[in-house]
């Protein structure tokens, strides 16, 4: 019975790839569903789930994937990455609603994405000619922020000699050095947190740091002190907008702190993209569009698309 619902995430995967979905959804009472285009599909024949059935699926899934196996707490808002037979690499979100556990699986991409594949917008180029700084890639769950940065990165690795660290949770894209030295740290397997691996990222002769998630004021207050020692670091924020950015950041610390967080982060702030995804023209498919606030290292401000 093990082996059969194996084969069956294996197949939902196969199917979600091949039909160029970017999530897939088990929930209890219902059969699984996957998110093409922007649109929920639900799938026929392969079953309700039941708790049975889904606890089968956690089992195999932190036994082969990168979770922390044991039960309990292990089993509530955890991320993992999953690879398939066919060596394709899978982001799993595991959590429970109403007493019944679920998952939400995104499909990754089976390559780091390059700037000619996304079309990036030639605003790019000069925050990729930044030395030091924080750099901020904004929009809503689902906009393609990880897809962004991941290009960034693999850019940066081509052309520049840099030692790169990575801090993700979990692991997304691996990256090959090429030109740069590429290191990929997963918060609970290489280290204890993203502040922790900050901190160390200062002793290991950094150019440039991407952490996944700036989520409370210990990894702000490491990630704004990496900029300010000259450090390029990049990050994404579940917001939209400059303002949005600066003032989510700030709004994370205590009153008392934030007005000297907030000169901090002015001051170390070089760029912030906003990017949402929208249907192309054809229908077919979905595009992202991005707005852009630069300020270049010797002050000059650039915005995309241009202001007029």
């Amino acid at each position: 019975m093990r082996r059969m619902f194996v084969k069956k995430i294996e197949e939902l995967i196969a199917y979600g790839r091949k039909h160029d979905c970017s999530d897939i959804h088990l929930t209890y009472g219902l059969e699984p569903v996957v998110r093409c285009h922007g649109n929920l599909v639900p799938l026929q024949g392969y079953g309700v789930m039941d708790d049975d059935m889904l606890e089968e699926l956690l089992g195999e899934i932190l036994e082969k994937g990168n979770g922390r196996p044991g039960g309990g707490r292990e089993r509530i808002d955890t991320d993992l990455t999953y690879e398939t037979k066919e060596g394709s690499r899978n982001r799993i979100h595991i959590y429970r609603q109403q007493g019944h556990p679920a998952l939400a699986i995104r499909l990754l991409s089976m390559h780091v994405p390059t700037f000619s594949e996304l079309s990036l917008p030639p605003v790019f180029e000069d925050i990729l000619s930044l030395q030091q700084g924080l750099v901020l890639i904004t929009g809503s769950a689902g906009s393609g922020k990880s897809t962004t940065l991941a290009a960034c990165i693999e850019e940066m690795n081509c052309r520049q000699s840099k030692h790169i660290v990575t801090i993700e949770d979990p692991i997304e894209y691996c990256y090959s050095s090429k030109k740069s030295i590429v290191n990929q740290r997963e918060v609970g397997v290489d280290t204890e947190d993203f502040a922790t691996a900050l901190r160390s990222a200062l002793r290991e002769d950094s150019d440039i740091v991407f952490v996944g998630e700036l989520k409370d004021e210990e990894t702000v207050r490491e990630a704004v002190h990496a900029a300010e020692t000259g450090r390029l670091v990049f990050s994404a924020l579940h917001v939209t907008g400059v303002q949005s950015a600066i003032r989510h950041l700030i709004g994370i610390f205590p009153e008392q702190q934030q007005q000297q967080m907030k000169r901090r982060i002015s001051s170390t702030l070089r760029a912030v993209v906003s990017q949402q995804l929208v249907p192309t023209e054809d229908g077919m498919g979905r595009k992202a569009e991005y707005e852009v606030l630069l300020r270049k290292e010797d002050g000059t401000q650039v915005t995309y698309p241009e202001q007029r």
